[in-house]
């Protein structure tokens, strides 16, 4: 089972014109203004120890990079 199974089912996927990839880690899906892709970010288990094991964990450690960019409608880009 794809775990996009559990978020949205099967027949709503369909339904939507969605594309799940599960090794990509992936769901694309149209939109008015072009196409949704949804990204599976899964941290290395060093690095997940480490963000445990560390005291203090710097500012600038983010869970996304800097130059992501979202438009959820196209009348409110903002």
């Amino acid at each position: 089972l794809s775990p996009y199974n559990g978020i949205i089912g099967r027949p709503e996927i369909r339904e939507i014109q969605a594309v799940p990839s599960t090794a990509h880690e992936m769901f694309k899906f149209p939109v008015d203004g072009g196409i949704v892709t949804i990204r599976s970010i899964i941290l290395i288990h060093a690095e997940c120890t480490t963000v445990i094991t560390s005291s203090a964990v710097s500012k600038k450690v983010g869970a996304r990079p800097e130059n992501f960019k979202v438009a959820l409608h196209p009348d409110f880009p903002d």
